[in-house]
Parts: C-alpha cells; sequence; structure tokens
C-alpha cells in the first residue's frame, strides 16, 4: 500500500514537473520572434519633443537592419495639423537607420510621423509619434546697470538742470552764502575785541 501511495505521488510531480518544462518552453519560443521584430530606438526629431526649426529630414533608427526589396516596403510619412503631407516621398534605408526629407511649406506647428518597415527577420511594423516646431522667441538681454560718476557741473549744465535739482543747489547755496557770512562778522568781531583791549592796555 505505501509503494501504491509513492507511486502515485511520483507520477503527480512528474506530471506537473513535464507540464512546467513545455509551458516554459512554448513561453521561449513565443518571445524569439517577438524580440527579433525592428523596434524603434532613437528618433530625430525626438517624440512628443518641441524644436524651434522644422528639420530637413525625419530620421529613424531601429535595434536591427531593415530589409530593403526596393518597393517602398520601408516609408514615413510626416503630415502637418491639418493633414497635408509635407514630406518629399523619399524615404531611404540606411542599415538600421531609415529618412525622408521634409518641404518647408509649414514651417511651424504640431506634425504627425507614421512609419511602415519590415525587419530583418521578415516582419511588417509600423508606429507613429508627433513633435512640435515653434518660433524661437527673442531673449529680451538683461539690463546694464548705469555708473554714476561724480563730476564739476559746468554753469551751463547749472542752467539747464530741472528745477527740482536747481532748487537743491539754491537751498544749499544760501545756506553756504549764510554760514560764510556769519564767519567773517565772527571774526571781524573778535579783531575789533582785540584790537580795543589792546588799546586800553596801552593807555
Amino acid at each position: 500500500m505505501h509503494l501504491i501511495v509513492s507511486a502515485k505521488r511520483e507520477n503527480f510531480f512528474g506530471r506537473h514537473l513535464r507540464l512546467l518544462a513545455l509551458t516554459t518552453l512554448l513561453l521561449a519560443l513565443q518571445t524569439v520572434p517577438a524580440s527579433a521584430h525592428g523596434d524603434l530606438i532613437s528618433s530625430s526629431p525626438q517624440s512628443d519633443s518641441t524644436v524651434v526649426a522644422l528639420p530637413a529630414s525625419v530620421v529613424l533608427e531601429f535595434d536591427g537592419d531593415l530589409i530593403d526589396l526596393g518597393k517602398g516596403e520601408n516609408s514615413i510619412t510626416v503630415e502637418d495639423s491639418a493633414g497635408v503631407q509635407i514630406d518629399n516621398k523619399d524615404s531611404k534605408v540606411a542599415g538600421r537607420k531609415l529618412e525622408v526629407t521634409l518641404s518647408k511649406t509649414t514651417p511651424v506647428g504640431k506634425f504627425h510621423v507614421t512609419f511602415r518597415i519590415v525587419s530583418e527577420d521578415g516582419h511588417p511594423v509600423t508606429g507613429e509619434y508627433y513633435f512640435q516646431v515653434t518660433n524661437p522667441t527673442t531673449a529680451i538681454p538683461d539690463a546694464i546697470p548705469s555708473v554714476t560718476t561724480s563730476e564739476t557741473m559746468s554753469p551751463q549744465e547749472m542752467l539747464e538742470m530741472p528745477s527740482d535739482s536747481k532748487n537743491f543747489w539754491s537751498t544749499y547755496g544760501n545756506i553756504a552764502i549764510f554760514l560764510s557770512l556769519g564767519t567773517i562778522s565772527v571774526l571781524i568781531w573778535y579783531r575789533a575785541t582785540r584790537k580795543r583791549k589792546e588799546t586800553e592796555g596801552g593807555e
């Protein structure tokens, strides 16, 4: 009885192990062709990017060489926001890269890029993305701080000064004159007093 139970357990685990191995093999076989498909690895302009000028061409690069049979299987189409095709329909393959030149009919706006390629494993691959073109903004230069220098003003410049500046200099000019007169008066008084004392002392 014990031997029968052990045999059943071995058969149970054996079936499940074989099923797990078969499932793993099937998954591995499915991932091989998927990884061989041509994936887009870079683009110029980049997807969802904003550039300041419409480029001369759109260039796409994939993870493997493209099959070029010369029948237009590999192509890029570029349309503006109104749906007008602006590429020159001259897509060309160079190894892993696909390029098409653009016209300048629509210099700004949102552009739609679609592509169709035949990857190195023979599978057709399609895709799309967008990019934006805007006018460059003119940068406002930073204000250059002015350097103030202290200079002696000429009489002509004094006359041409605004009224506020004239009032400023007039007020301080009057004060200076008043102080000068006061100083002269004090000196005259001091000398007169000293002379009188000398005269009185001589008598």
